[in-house]
């Protein structure tokens, strides 16, 4: 009976672990252009390397 129980902990734990790692992967970018202004604003265009979609970041310093 506790070898039973303690198999379905196992596998249990298991399946938690592989589904975190499954949804926490990490994005695969590729920085497209970084400009930093005089004024300490700056402009990121980043395309994600998996599905093609760009991502533009704008720093306003004022």
């Amino acid at each position: 009976m506790l070898s039973r129980i303690h198999s379905r902990n196992i596998v249990l734990t298991a399946a938690i672990l592989t589904f975190g790692l499954i949804t926490s992967g990490c994005e695969r970018k590729e920085k497209v252009l970084d400009v930093e202004t005089s004024s300490g604003g700056g402009v990121e265009v980043e395309r994600n390397l998996d599905t093609g979609a760009v991502t533009v970041d704008v720093d306003d310093a004022n």
